[in-house]
C-alpha cells in the first residue's frame, strides 16, 4: 500500500514516522516557529529515496537566503507576541518596517504601480 502525506498525496517513502516528522517540520516552518534545515536533513539521512523530503529541505535552504533580511526579526516578533511582550514586538518590527515585502507571497497587494 502506498503511503500518503497529510494531504493524501502519495509519497516515495514507506516510513510513517519519517513522513510525520517531515510534516511536523513543514508545519513548524510555515508557522515561523522552528525546524531547521539541519533537522530535516538529519531525518532524511537514512531515507535517500524520500524525494519530497529532499525537495522540502531544498526549499528551506532557498527560503533561508531571505531570512537574514526580514524573517529572523519577524519570527522573533511572533515569539514575543506569543509571550505577550509588546515592547519587544515594536523593537523588532520598527527597524524592518520598510522591508516587509521580502517576506514573500504575492505582490498583488502592492501599492507601488511602477
Amino acid at each position: 500500500m502506498t503511503m500518503t502525506d497529510s494531504r493524501g498525496v502519495p509519497v516515495s517513502c514507506d516510513d510513517r514516522v519519517l513522513i510525520d516528522d517531515v510534516e511536523a517540520a513543514h508545519e513548524a516552518t510555515l508557522s515561523y516557529v522552528g525546524s531547521s534545515v539541519d533537522d530535516v536533513v538529519a531525518l532524511l539521512a537514512d531515507s535517500p529515496g524520500f524525494v519530497m523530503g529532499h525537495c522540502f529541505a531544498a526549499g528551506m535552504l532557498t527560503q533561508a537566503m531571505e531570512i537574514r533580511i526580514v524573517d529572523i526579526p519577524f519570527s522573533r516578533a511572533i515569539v514575543a507576541f506569543c509571550k505577550g511582550r509588546c515592547r519587544k514586538i515594536v523593537d523588532l518590527l520598527l527597524p524592518i518596517r520598510y522591508h516587509t515585502q521580502y517576506l514573500g507571497g504575492s505582490h498583488a497587494h502592492s501599492t507601488n504601480q511602477n
